[in-house]
């Protein structure tokens, strides 16, 4: 969720799981979002293995990835990073 180009906070699935469907069209985002000041954050100048630590240590599914006073770049997903080291092992075992 994003103010003024700055991250306040995250939405995920599970979130929303938790709001009864027939209350979905009467809550807003805000209520059931995780605050920004609440949120485990990495810039982008982390190496994956912080990354991988950030994300196994809170047993988190993602991470926004933020530069300077809260401006959201992207988010790093624990998926991306184990497809990204099965792409790097597969290539220096030579499949690809």
């Amino acid at each position: 969720v994003l103010h003024d180009n700055r991250l306040v906070g995250i939405v995920t699935l599970d979130d929303v799981r938790k709001v009864p469907r027939e209350n979905w069209e009467n809550v807003m985002v805000q209520n059931i979002m995780t605050p920004g000041e609440e949120l485990v954050t990495i810039p982008p100048d982390v190496d994956a293995s912080e990354a991988v630590d950030r994300l196994v240590q809170r047993d988190f599914r993602q991470l926004p990835v933020v530069q300077g006073d809260s401006h959201l770049l992207g988010l790093l997903r624990r998926r991306d990073i184990m497809r990204w080291l099965q792409l790097h092992n597969e290539t220096a075992d030579g499949r690809l």
